[in-house]
């Protein structure tokens, strides 16, 4: 059985891990830190109020690499944890203390230039903060905490919750922020820097955004949705925005584009730009029109201060409760400010981004605890594929009931941490169906069904085959649509309960075109044999995956027709679609195709769809493209996106 355990990820020695056991509770942490920029150097005291789940010998904290100074008690450090001893009854509470200095080379970073002001910042997620401070490094505890950050001037010391005070201390000058809400460890965060700070208020809710100081221009287009979107997720999830602040803090050489810390998000400054990188041909705004956006990663870190930080998978196994949400809510922010169609296509490029880790890399249930770092199960698995297996779901339940869901999942475990299995009893109350069988097709198991959709034409007959291999479910159950267009106008659509090998499905006539799950409801690789005109008549449907679908079987036909059929493509209405015509014709390659490209180019308006054509240009490698591709880079009124595509094809 290869698809509970998934291919080529899991390494033979590795051993299952569980939730870290805590034998006490943490009732407040309070920490005052001083951060040297020019040293690399963060020392300070942390107190701990802790209360004994049971009879205990002594309070253990991860810690690496540090010096400990001093402690409350008799304790004991070995370079990776500091044990305080003290004995405690169930149920006692006690104060514990250590005064420490550490040199991180890991979770707290400094950025120091000859030609620019210094900067420190941290990433705790997965489990790298006991490299500054000692404190219980495991998801599956939760806190509040204060804290103070002492630092030179002129620089900003910013953290989690609200800022409740700032002393002058002469040349320095210390921060206390304080999170009264219980947080995961790694949510804890600090970022210090000569920033600009600018604010506004969404709905009651501070808004702050913090930028390297001389980059404030940048805020207007990088963060002019903020606002919106968190209505957007407040409306959508039925519970508002559960913090009193929310920050955007922009540090340089950040080793991701975001991390969702409670109440104070850390991006990195790649996400701040121009004018012309946002609308290169248009005003701004734009919608639609867009050939850069942050509002992606402003909308995945923002759904993570629900899905993450307000619940929180109890341990990394269960990771797609942040990050397979997070990217789902991303989309559906899509869905909100660019419509239906720009949603689907942006959960089927999830869907194609899955495949090519599961093409090229393994396959692994979302839901696995066979890992050897944490980091393993942060993959295209647990983002883009959850995503999709959510869009499923929603599908499946409709979106009432789907809504209703996620709000009783969020209000149940608000401030407490949480495994796909409390999910799915959430979905499974809220829908009034058992969802166990979705649960083990989708979370519990790796892979994906794959369908083989051939058309008998002598017969008038569809025979749909599941071939997913191995890794896979052996048999999934799916309820597919199929929409029929028959050479007479009629339309029909049929619904099929799959849960065989193999079904055969006879027409009433010979169809003009058939599409399967025309409004893309179901995860799921599709190999589609049918006719060339065929294809080309389904290029006129009016659902966009039904379009795509016609695209994959012209690329796989290659002819001079399919080349006619995709050139007209590449004018469709939709910008995705365009896109997806404009790769096939790159993949054929011909000097027709290479034609039909370049004219296009001139054509189209949106900056995306000429990135998808410079692109496939680049693919085709022909004489004629490279001389086309020279013009593009060198033309200055052309997108910034569209001629570095260039460059590199």
């Amino acid at each position: 059985m290869k698809y509970l355990l998934g291919r080529d990820f899991a390494f033979p020695e590795y051993l299952p891990r569980f939730p870290r056991l805590f034998k006490f509770d943490v009732i407040k942490m309070e920490a005052e830190l001083e951060v040297d920029l020019d040293a690399g150097e963060v020392s300070g005291v942390v107190r701990y109020r802790v209360k004994a789940r049971e009879d205990l010998r002594s309070i253990d904290l991860d810690g690496a690499e540090m010096e400990i100074v001093d402690a409350s008690h008799e304790h004991r450090y070995d370079g990776q944890a500091l044990s305080i001893y003290i004995n405690m009854a169930r149920g006692q509470e006690v104060e514990v203390w250590a005064r420490y200095r550490a040199r991180p080379r890991k979770g707290m970073y400094f950025v120091r230039s000859r030609n620019r002001a210094p900067m420190a910042w941290t990433q705790g997620e997965s489990e790298d903060n006991h490299y500054w401070i000692p404190i219980p490094d495991s998801p599956n505890i939760k806190f509040p905490w204060t804290i103070t950050v002492i630092t030179k001037k002129p620089y900003i010391a910013v953290s989690n919750g609200v800022l409740t005070a700032r002393r002058d201390l002469g040349d320095r000058e210390a921060f206390t922020w304080d999170l009264k809400h219980p947080m995961s460890p790694y949510l804890l965060a600090i970022a210090i820097g000569d920033f600009e700070r600018l604010e506004e208020n969404c709905e009651g809710v501070v808004l702050e955004y913090y930028l390297p100081r001389g980059r404030g221009d940048g805020a207007k287009y990088s963060f002019h949705n903020t606002c919106e979107i968190m209505k957007f997720f407040s409306q959508y999830l039925g519970m508002p925005y559960p913090y009193e602040r929310y920050a955007q803090v922009v540090v340089e050489e950040f080793i991701y584009g975001g991390m969702e810390n409670t109440t104070m998000t850390t991006l990195t400054d790649w996400t701040l730009h121009d004018k012309h990188a946002h609308c290169p041909y248009s005003e701004f705004p734009c919608p639609g029109l867009e050939d850069f956006s942050s509002d992606p990663l402003i909308a995945h870190e923002m759904a993570h201060q629900w899905f993450g930080d307000l619940v929180t998978a109890k341990d990394w196994a269960h990771i797609s409760i942040n990050e397979s949400f997070a990217t789902f809510l991303e989309a559906l922010w899509t869905e909100r400010s660019l419509g239906r169609d720009e949603y689907l296509y942006e959960i089927y490029s999830n869907f194609k981004l899955y495949l090519n880790e599961y093409n090229n890399r393994y396959a692994r249930p979302i839901v696995t605890n066979l890992y050897a770092l944490p980091e393993e199960v942060f993959d295209r698995h647990a983002y883009e594929k959850g995503s999709v297996v959510l869009h499923t779901l929603r599908s499946l339940l409709g979106d009432e009931a789907f809504r209703r869901g996620l709000n009783l999942f969020l209000s149940r475990y608000k401030y407490k941490n949480a495994d796909l299995e409390d999910l799915r009893k959430a979905f499974e109350e809220a829908g009034g169906r058992d969802l166990e069988w979705f649960w083990r097709q989708f979370f519990y198991s790796a892979g994906h069904p794959v369908l083989k959709v051939s058309y008998r034409g002598e017969q008038a007959r569809l025979v749909i085959e599941q071939a997913q291999p191995d890794d896979s479910f052996p048999l999934y159950t799916l309820p597919l649509e199929l929409e029929v267009v028959y050479k007479d106008g009629e339309r029909a659509v049929k619904r099929v309960d799959l849960n065989e090998r193999r079904i055969d499905i006879s027409l009433e006539k010979e169809p003009k075109y058939f599409c399967v799950d025309p409004e893309f409801k179901l995860l799921k690789a599709l190999e589609l044999n049918i006719p060339l005109e065929m294809a080309g008549a389904m290029l006129e449907d009016g659902h966009v995956y039904c379009r795509i679908q016609a695209i994959d079987v012209l690329k796989k036909n290659g002819s001079r027709r399919a080349v006619e059929l995709l050139a007209k493509a590449l004018r469709d209405g939709f910008r995705g679609v365009a896109a997806e015509a404009a790769r096939a014709l790159g993949n054929i390659g011909t000097l027709d195709a290479v034609r039909a490209l370049m004219e296009a180019y001139r054509d189209v308006k949106n900056p995306r769809t000429r990135r998808a054509i410079v692109e496939a240009l680049g693919a085709a490698r022909r004489r004629e493209a490279a001389e086309f591709l020279d013009r593009v880079v060198h033309d200055p009124a052309e997108s910034y996106y569209v001629r570095a595509e260039a460059a590199r094809s």
